[in-house]
């Protein structure tokens, strides 16, 4: 475990989950906390920033940091093999689909020595100054914070409209019949307001076996935990933004609730080779007008079926509207492995590049 910090009046400990998705949220939270000052008029340190994760995530994340920044890291030691995933596999980007729920379980491995260093920072600087700020999917923070006796927020790097309907179809999914149609609604329990169709329910529930499904029980988990610990909620939105969204997750979660974003502007390094698909997209966007570009992704973790990804492909195409297409192999296959052309329409790469109508960025 390697820790790199001054001393202080006060210490944020932040712990995103393992994915880029959170990583680099954090890591822009802590930038605008940095930009914000963190001394007072005696020079005086009033706030020590430090984020924790594995030792490549931390790798990643300092090289992203510039010279003379005052944000602070700490290591923890992490065994993917233990569930059975390459040892290797210390973010979301690097895992299978189908092996993201061991991937999800083996993250409570960083227990002990989180609690290990969140009692060396206490034991130094008083337990009443010490604050975790925690992602939403690693729960039992909250459970440990109150154990040692450490203020506890958790940080939503997602907006609050789509946090509050998915937790509560997390928490309590609503009655169904079964079967179901794909088209049949139902009200959502804690927002009657709220409706959503069975198909776009399982989207959320993962499977149709929601009731005894491992993984769905893991995220309830994470959520109640912190509902029940946590001393409040940190969100990547903001009232302007999101008023319903932020009035839900309120009700929902029952905590203050601190609208902090949106968060923009930094990511973690990567290798060459999407170095040089950011430089491609950059010269394409500049090459159009602004605001006409559409943007298709469905995040560092996500994909559709091969069948959905074909028809996609033609729609863009159809649309005529320049696009950035940041593509995963399909859901049925391995998620790491080289994106097929087969995947796509025959020739649809070599006609939207040759008509500059669009860029699709394999990695």
């Amino acid at each position: 475990m390697g820790h790199d910090q001054e001393p202080g009046a006060g210490h944020l400990l932040l712990l995103p989950f393992l994915a880029q998705g959170h990583l680099i949220p954090f890591l822009n939270l802590t930038r605008r906390i940095e930009s914000l000052g963190r001394r007072g008029g005696s020079g005086q340190r009033r706030l020590d920033v430090t984020i924790v994760s594995t030792p490549r995530n931390v790798a990643g994340l300092r090289r992203a940091v510039p010279a003379g920044s005052s944000i602070g890291f700490a290591e923890l030691p992490f065994s993917p093999s233990d569930h059975g995933l390459p040892p290797d596999d210390e973010s979301t980007d690097a895992v299978p689909l189908r092996s993201f729920p061991a991937f999800y379980f083996a993250t409570e491995l960083l227990r002990p020595s989180f609690e290990e260093l969140v009692a060396e920072v206490a034991g130094r600087e008083g337990r009443q100054n010490v604050c975790v700020l925690a992602d939403i999917f690693l729960g039992w923070t909250a459970e440990s914070a109150r154990a040692l006796g450490v203020q506890h927020r958790v940080f939503l790097t997602s907006g609050a409209y789509a946090s509050a309907v998915t937790f509560s179809l997390w928490l309590r999914p609503p009655a169904f019949p079964r079967p179901a149609g794909p088209d049949d609604e139902r009200a959502l329990q804690d927002f009657p307001d709220v409706r959503v169709r069975y198909v776009e329910f399982l989207n959320v529930v993962v499977t149709e076996d929601y009731a005894t499904n491992p993984m769905l029980a893991y995220l309830c988990r994470m959520v109640s935990l912190h509902f029940c610990h946590s001393g409040g909620l940190v969100i990547n939105t903001s009232e302007e933004i999101e008023p319903k969204g932020l009035h839900l997750i309120r009700k929902l979660s029952g905590l203050p609730t601190f609208p902090v974003g949106p968060l923009t502007g930094g990511r973690t390094p990567s290798s060459e080779d999407t170095a040089r698909d950011g430089d491609a997209c950059i010269k394409f966007l500049d090459s159009k007008p602004p605001a006409s570009v559409l943007y298709v992704s469905f995040g560092s973790q996500n994909s559709i079926p091969a069948s959905q990804m074909m028809e996609l492909a033609r729609g863009l195409e159809a649309s005529g509207r320049p696009f950035i297409w940041a593509v995963r192999p399909p859901v049925e296959f391995d998620g790491t492995e080289e994106f097929r052309a087969e995947w796509l329409p025959d020739g649809f790469e070599e006609r939207v590049a040759a008509t500059a109508r669009g860029v699709v960025v394999r990695r």
